[in-house]
């Protein structure tokens, strides 16, 4: 068994770190969506997941250290972080479930855990 994740989601969580938003949109298909149940809102699409993922980055400078992760029967990746950031509470766990097509992100769910 392969005990690395993902290349994109390894991808995705250095882009989210380093706030590099281009790199981090390049992990998503053009029409994915992305469930964010703290805010309780979706997003679908590169500029709606921008938007989310820029207005999330300038309000709460997020650092995501992750804790563990598991591949489900099927196909998810779901991933247990740690979250740091400018919000109350911080740091935070957070759980992040993956849906991956093709090396990219097709679908995200993001809860507080």
């Amino acid at each position: 068994m392969n005990d690395r994740l993902p290349s994109v989601i390894d991808r995705y969580y250095s882009a989210v770190n380093a706030r590099q938003l281009d790199l981090q949109i390049d992990c998503f298909t053009p029409n994915a969506i992305v469930n964010d149940r703290a805010e309780n809102r979706l997003f679908g699409g590169h500029e709606s997941i921008r938007r989310w993922a820029g207005a999330s980055a300038a309000a709460n400078e997020p650092s995501v250290d992750v804790r563990a992760f598991a591949r489900r029967d099927d196909g998810t990746v779901s991933v247990t972080t740690e979250v740091t950031g400018t919000f109350p509470g911080s740091p935070l766990p957070f759980v992040y479930d993956f849906t991956i097509v093709a090396g990219r992100i097709v679908y995200l769910d993001v809860r507080p855990r």
